[in-house]
C-alpha cells in the first residue's frame, strides 16, 4: 500500500464550507469513477485561523506505486481534462502540493 498526502488550498473566493462540500461530491463522482484502485481517501478542512497556507489535504491509500504513477500520468491524457477542468473550480491546482509517504507510526492511547 501507498499513502499520498495532497495538502490543497481552496480556489480565491470560494467560502470555506462550500467549497469542502464542493470537493466531497468531486471525490465521491469523479474519483470513484476514474480511480476505482484508489483504496481508501480522507478529506480534511483546516481552521481558517491555522496559519498553514492550505485549506485542507487529502490522503490517498493506494494499492501500489505503480498505481499511483499511473493515475498521476493519466492527468496528463486528453482523458482526463475534464476532470482536471471540475477539480479548477474549487481547488488553486498551482498551489497545491503533493507528498508521497515514506514510513509513519501510528501510537494509539495515552502514552505511558
Amino acid at each position: 500500500m501507498l499513502r499520498v498526502v495532497t495538502f490543497v488550498r481552496f480556489c480565491a473566493g470560494l467560502d470555506a464550507e462550500q467549497a469542502f462540500r464542493r470537493w466531497q461530491t468531486h471525490t465521491d463522482t469523479w474519483d470513484r469513477r476514474d480511480h476505482p484502485e484508489i483504496v481508501r481517501t480522507r478529506l480534511v478542512r483546516f481552521d481558517a485561523g491555522g496559519g498553514l497556507g492550505y485549506d485542507g489535504f487529502a490522503e490517498t491509500v493506494w494499492p501500489s506505486r505503480e498505481a499511483f504513477d499511473q493515475a498521476a500520468a493519466w492527468y496528463q491524457e486528453p482523458a482526463s481534462a475534464t476532470h482536471y477542468a471540475d477539480l479548477c473550480e474549487f481547488l488553486d491546482m498551482d498551489g497545491s502540493q503533493t507528498v508521497v509517504i515514506e514510513e509513519d507510526c501510528v501510537l494509539d492511547g495515552n502514552p505511558r
